[in-house]
């Protein structure tokens, strides 16, 4: 509809679609459409606009959870006529900044360190209104359940190519270290760990291994029985594995003891039959500090080595 004012401070109102169709008074107390041979087409009628003037402050959505990290947030708000400046109540002394511009709530969630979701509000107030912003956030991620203890790996001993065994004339102590603790290995002929029968004369029972050896029921007549040894404490392990072997002539057994006095006596862990394929894993009690070895023992008649042996130890977080 076009509406174009006259000279005379009257208007002239045509519809866009049919320029040639006037308005007129009509017969009885109106106005109708008309077109240029007089001819009625429709009322025409004035419907008033009523302006809403009414206060609102209104929440267009509550604000999804928020992450543990924390965040920045944003909610929508309808806001019109108000007659007063809104005020900004957090509930909780984790959100901070929280402000009103251009009908957007902005707010700052620190991050939550705790293991428990929280909830806290935020409330907008203007005069006699009254919005509430429901805020939640996650709790802290935590890798373990309740009482389970989380575990990495905190220490790693490589066995590549060490030889000799319980009752061999000498060990070498120093042999490796990790994260700063250093391992004695028994050694002998360049690949074995153990020796065969054969050598049995050119053994006796090192003192080192009676320690270690005394608590699997491991005896000084037993000479294909080696040891690797930690000579320095580790803390709070709970884990080890030994794993990786690639040789074919392999313990019957393997045991893992412990000692918290300094290396002077040793404790079992315990005693498991010598697995290549799936090695060999203790769980345990957190021990704070312990010095730990690593026990393996050889019952048949011919000899007993491994090749690129790992031991892993695992501590508590």
């Amino acid at each position: 509809m076009t509406i174009t004012a006259n000279d005379d401070g009257t208007y002239h109102i045509v519809p866009n679609n049919y320029s040639a169709r006037e308005l007129a008074k009509n017969g009885t107390n109106g106005f109708a459409f008309y077109n240029q041979t007089s001819n009625y087409i429709a009322d025409f009628y004035l419907i008033p606009v009523v302006e809403d003037t009414t206060p609102k402050l209104i929440v267009k959505a509550q604000p999804e959870e928020v992450a543990a990290a924390g965040a920045n947030v944003t909610v929508a708000l309808t806001v019109a006529n108000l007659t007063e400046n809104i005020t900004v109540t957090p509930s909780a002394s984790w959100i901070t900044n929280a402000t009103v511009s251009d009908s957007n709530l902005t707010f700052t969630v620190a991050a939550n360190e705790t293991e428990e979701t929280r909830e806290a509000t935020i409330t907008l107030t203007s005069g006699d209104l009254t919005a509430i912003v429901e805020v939640s956030q996650a709790a802290k991620e935590t890798t373990g359940g309740e009482g389970e203890v989380v575990l990495s790996v905190a220490h790693t001993f490589t066995a590549s190519n060490l030889g000799s065994g319980y009752g061999v004339s000498k060990a070498k102590t120093g042999k490796s270290e990790s994260n700063g603790v250093t391992f004695t290995v028994t050694t002998g002929q360049s690949t074995y760990v153990g020796v065969n029968s054969s050598n049995k004369a050119n053994c006796y029972l090192s003192d080192t291994y009676v320690k270690v050896g005394t608590p699997c029921g491991y005896t000084a007549t037993q000479t294909q029985v080696a040891a690797i040894i930690s000579e320095s404490a580790m803390s709070n392990i709970a884990k080890v594995v030994v794993y990786n072997d690639s040789d074919s002539y392999n313990p019957s057994n393997i045991s893992l003891v412990y000692s918290t006095d300094g290396g002077n006596t040793y404790a079992l862990v315990g005693t498991q039959a010598y697995s290549k394929s799936n090695g060999n894993t203790w769980e345990f009690n957190v021990v704070e500090s312990a010095y730990y070895a690593v026990v393996m023992q050889y019952s048949g008649s011919s000899y007993m080595r491994t090749n690129n042996l790992k031991i892993d130890f695992y501590s508590a977080n």
